[in-house]
C-alpha cells in the first residue's frame, strides 16, 4: 500500500492493491468540501477509515440516526470503515501527521481569525507535502506519490446545512469480541456466537436494507 497526506487536517489517502483508494482520518467538513471542489484528491476514494470519535458517529442520544460525516460519505459513494476502539495505530500515518500539525503548526503561532488559521494551514500543508518525507513511503514526500493527471474533484456543490438523505451504501465496523460475546457499534450492543470470543469480526450495516451482517473470514455469523 501507499499512503500520503492530502491537505491540512485532512485525511491521508491509501491506495488499495486493486487500485482503489482509502481515506484515513477526517477533517472539518467545510474545508474538505472546498478543497475537493478547488484542488481535488489524489484519487477517487472508495473507503473512509476513521476511529470511533463521537463526531464521526453522530449522537449518543440517537445512536442509530447516523451523523453528518457518515451521511456525507455515503452520499459520495464512499464506504466508512470504523477501526477497533483503542487501536490508533491502525491510522498510524494520519496520527503522525496530526502530531506534526500540533507540534510544528498549532504550537508555534497565533491566529487572529478562523480564516487566518485556515489560510496558514494551507500554506503549512503545501510546505509539508513538498518537503516532509515518510519512511513508510520509501523516503518520498506526499507530492512525489501523487499522479496529478488523475485528480478527482467534487463536481456538485453540497449544502451540509440541509439534511443529507440516506439512499444506499454500507458502513463497516471492525471489532474485537471479548469473553462477554458483545458486539458494540453506534452505542448499541449485539450478542454474537461464543465461538467468536477473542477474535476480530466485521460488522456491516447495509443502509438500503436496514440490516446488520456480522462475518469472519467470509462466513456470516449474524444478520
Amino acid at each position: 500500500m501507499t499512503q500520503w497526506v492530502n491537505d491540512s487536517k485532512t485525511p491521508s489517502a491509501v491506495t488499495n492493491p486493486d487500485g482503489g483508494c482509502v481515506l484515513a482520518g477526517w477533517p472539518r467538513l467545510r474545508p474538505l468540501l472546498r478543497r475537493s471542489r478547488d484542488r481535488g484528491w489524489a484519487c477517487n476514494p472508495d473507503y473512509l477509515q476513521i476511529d470511533n470519535e463521537l463526531s464521526f458517529r453522530g449522537s449518543n442520544r440517537y445512536p442509530r440516526s447516523l451523523g453528518l460525516v457518515l451521511r456525507l460519505a455515503l452520499s459520495l459513494g464512499i464506504t466508512p470503515i470504523f477501526i477497533p476502539p483503542a487501536e490508533p495505530w491502525r491510522n498510524g500515518i494520519i496520527e503522525k501527521f496530526n502530531h506534526n500539525m500540533l507540534k510544528h503548526f498549532f504550537s508555534t503561532q497565533r491566529f487572529s481569525t478562523l480564516n487566518n488559521m485556515e489560510q496558514k494551514a494551507r500554506e503549512f500543508s503545501d510546505f509539508h507535502n513538498q518537503n516532509h518525507r515518510y519512511s513508510s513511503q520509501g523516503g518520498k514526500t506526499p507530492n512525489m506519490l501523487v499522479d496529478k493527471s488523475n485528480i478527482y474533484k467534487l463536481i456538485n456543490r453540497i449544502n451540509i446545512d440541509k439534511p443529507i438523505p440516506l439512499v444506499e451504501g454500507k458502513i463497516i465496523f471492525i471489532r474485537f469480541i471479548r469473553s462477554d460475546n458483545v458486539l458494540k457499534i453506534l452505542n448499541s450492543k449485539f450478542y454474537v456466537n461464543k465461538q467468536l470470543s477473542y477474535t476480530y469480526v466485521i460488522a456491516e450495516i447495509i443502509v438500503e436494507k436496514h440490516v446488520l451482517i456480522v462475518s469472519q473470514d467470509n462466513n456470516i455469523h449474524f444478520n
